[in-house]
């Protein structure tokens, strides 16, 4: 392997979104007499606490703190029953009427077997349709002798409660629910029914390096990547017990409404079963994998400028370079909810940046930069895509899409000490970064689907402190710790990060 990092680099990657490999951060600063090889090996932990969700809040609307899982919204266990038209044609979903069993035989009166057995048993009940007389004045399971041996008493009883008289609210309505939970113009976004926090358990621990040449003052080559292990453990927090909506004047349907959720929806057993249903595995998840890999290409150009005596007394330095994101890393499987990517997804990327420096000799140098990374489009087939702007978590349904990630620009405040006491060092950086909305598009017309849902949350942004030491233990090798972490942000993990770097100088 060939491993190098000379720049903090923009990527797209919300929990890692200013990457950097080595003690001095971003890395843009002017050093006098630089070795024309040197090589470094730096070892790095990842945590996290919390996110900043959809609107840069670090809690979720009941007040309490957002789970990593919280990014884009608490999930809804609700959403799978809108938009389903968008379930393929060879497996439909469908909520049909009659005597209803689990599994569809080979042939046969297809239309009353339970493509999705969880999930639609699910909509039978709390669409609260159930209605006195035959069959067709309501989707519910029938009890006759040969349902029985398939449904328990207690979900033939559940299918049949119908929704309350809420014009009327004498009425006994203490067995049945507030409305038709499976239509998606009764959905409140401001209510918790079927709402799900994910608070997750992740850890990432990798390896990076830098593997550089320098050609006289003036002109660098760099290759950087590294590897890494990352797991994502999730825990379900059910917020449907927090709705207070209609409590008052429906306290016995706004529990009955509660209690049929939490049995068919939330408990995290049927969050299971129903995300396997459509090949969703919402289970523990974790991974070794290379990172990405960037090529650079860099040039700077010292100018000193001296005083009235002759004296050196500042240095200014502009520096540019060039460079390209290769996808050696994972991507993100979307088969896995708690899948993540290494690096830009399986992307390629272009990058370019720059900064201006200045070097007050023997005291500081400071800089002020700035770079972006630039993707390439690409057709990806198979892909869940939202069929309502109400569904977050779970995307029960694919479709072939075009998408190119928007660009990722970040600034950054610099400030390096170095040597300010004996041989030791000090770097300090303050970095914006943002990603720009991603560009979807449906490689097939359909109006089934809602890619603008994920256009809209695709945007992110951070802002980042960093700092670290650097000793010098003899002037061929270095050793060094710093820390990184997000202060501020959308729609970003909170990450920390500490990383340790030995140098090698030759």
């Amino acid at each position: 392997f060939i491993f190098s990092n000379l720049f903090c680099l923009p990527m797209n990657n919300y929990y890692d979104t200013a990457i950097f490999y080595n003690v001095r951060g971003v890395d843009k600063y002017y050093i006098k007499n630089r070795p024309w090889f040197d090589f470094q090996i730096s070892p790095y932990m990842q945590t996290v606490s919390g996110c900043k969700g959809l609107t840069g809040s670090r809690k979720g609307p009941d007040g309490n703190k957002l789970g990593e899982g919280d990014r884009l919204g608490w999930w809804n266990m609700l959403g799978p029953f809108f938009g389903s038209n968008a379930s393929p044609t060879d497996k439909p979903f469908g909520l049909a009427t009659g005597k209803l069993k689990k599994n569809a035989p080979p042939s046969g009166d297809y239309e009353k077997y339970l493509r999705y057995p969880n999930l639609v048993l699910g909509g039978i009940v709390l669409d609260g349709s159930y209605v006195e007389g035959p069959p067709e004045s309501g989707t519910y399971i029938s009890d006759d002798a040969e349902t029985k041996r398939i449904f328990t008493d207690r979900e033939i009883a559940d299918s049949k409660v119908d929704t309350v008289d809420l014009a009327d609210p004498t009425t006994d309505s203490s067995t049945k629910i507030l409305y038709d939970f499976t239509d998606e113009t009764n959905f409140d976004e401001d209510n918790k029914f079927g709402r799900l926090s994910v608070p997750i358990d992740f850890e990432k621990v990798g390896l990076r390096s830098k593997f550089n040449f320098s050609f006289g003052k003036y002109f660098d080559l760099n290759v950087k990547t590294g590897f890494c292990y990352y797991k994502q453990r999730p825990t379900f927090e059910d917020k449907t017990s927090g709705s207070s909506s209609y409590d008052h004047d429906f306290e016995h349907s706004s529990a009955k409404s509660k209690a049929l959720i939490a049995t068919y929806l939330t408990d995290v057993k049927k969050i299971r079963d129903i995300a396997q249903e459509v090949d969703f595995d919402v289970k523990r998840y974790s991974k070794t994998a290379m990172e990405d890999t960037h090529v650079e290409f860099t040039i700077n150009y010292p100018m000193e400028l001296e005083d009235k005596a002759g004296d050196l007394a500042v240095t200014f330095i502009p520096i540019l370079s060039c460079g390209l994101w290769a996808p050696s890393g994972s991507t993100y499987n979307q088969d896995y909810a708690f899948s993540l990517p290494t690096g830009n997804d399986g992307f390629l990327g272009l990058t370019v940046d720059g900064s201006l420096n200045i070097d007050f000799p023997g005291t500081i140098q400071l800089g002020f930069g700035a770079g972006a990374a630039f993707f390439e489009e690409r057709n990806l087939s198979n892909q869940r895509i939202p069929s309502s702007k109400y569904q977050y978590g779970i995307y029960p349904w694919k479709t072939d899409i075009k998408k190119q990630p928007g660009a990722t620009w970040y600034a950054n405040f610099s400030m390096m000490a170095q040597n300010f006491t004996d041989d030791l060092s000090f770097y300090c950086d303050l970095i914006h970064t943002e990603h720009r909305k991603d560009s979807i598009e449906l490689k097939e017309e359909n109006d089934n689907f809602y890619p603008q849902k994920m256009i809209d949350e695709s945007s992110w942004r951070t802002e980042i402190i960093f700092m670290g030491l650097d000793y010098a233990i003899v002037p061929a090798c270095s050793m060094g710790i710093s820390f990184q972490s997000v202060v501020g942000g959308t729609r970003v993990y909170r990450t920390t990060t500490i990383l340790g770097t030995i140098t090698l100088n030759f």
